[in-house]
């Protein structure tokens, strides 16, 4: 499971950095980050974030 606010989208380059909620959504428990209406366009990015592992007890 991502760790939500750990979660960074950027340019490869480090160029720009992607805004949350406006041009990706974050579904954390499958680790999943989705561009919205195309706004990361063709490009490469670059998604860093922090992840938990889950306890199952």
């Amino acid at each position: 499971m991502l760790i939500l606010g750990t979660v960074v989208v950027s340019s490869v380059d480090g160029g720009k950095i992607y805004v949350e909620n406006i041009d990706y959504k974050v579904n954390p428990y499958w680790g999943q980050v989705a561009a919205i209406d195309g706004r990361l366009g063709t490009n490469d990015v670059r998604i860093t974030a922090m992840a938990a592992m889950q306890r199952i007890d």
